[in-house]
């Protein structure tokens, strides 16, 4: 039946915001991965700061306090019109601190920086099925008719 069809492709994108410390680097990257049974055609995605909309990585970066240093690197891979198979996820930003002095200090400063952060994205399966999630909530992804053209979207 149709309904088995759907659900035999059934996409679940999580999206996680990562940190890690040692003793001399930290790591802040968002995550995004497929749990599903199905590929995910990403659509659109949109980067918030509370009710404040980004327009790109970098205004996101430019978010870090004057305390913190400039990132020794900066990692991320395109979410425009990318399909990701089951299992598979993709890193759309990171930065990386390596020798940082004070690095769990730092780090703190970090995710709090980023605390109100929100990257959200819709996608669909290969039926046109739709659904938005985002970084900041654990509720499943939310069901949509279409992924809406976003004028902020973030690549």
């Amino acid at each position: 039946t149709s309904k088995q069809q759907h659900a035999s492709v059934w996409p679940i994108l999580t999206i996680d915001q990562n940190t890690q410390s040692t003793d001399s680097s930290f790591t802040f990257e968002f995550a995004v991965k497929n749990s599903g049974v199905g590929p995910a055609i990403l659509h659109s995605a949109q980067l918030t700061d509370g009710e404040e909309n980004l327009s790109s990585w970098e205004t996101l970066q430019d978010k870090l306090p004057d305390s913190v240093p400039r990132p020794d690197q900066r990692f991320g891979a395109s979410l425009r019109s990318r399909a990701l198979a089951p299992g598979d996820s993709i890193n759309p930003f990171g930065l990386i601190w390596n020798d940082s002095k004070n690095s769990k200090i730092q780090s703190v400063t970090i995710e709090n920086a980023f605390a109100n952060v929100s990257l959200n994205i819709c996608y669909c399966s290969v039926f046109e099925k739709c659904w938005m999630t985002s970084s900041t909530t654990n509720d499943p992804p939310e069901p949509i008719d279409f992924c809406p053209v976003v004028a902020n979207d973030i690549q």
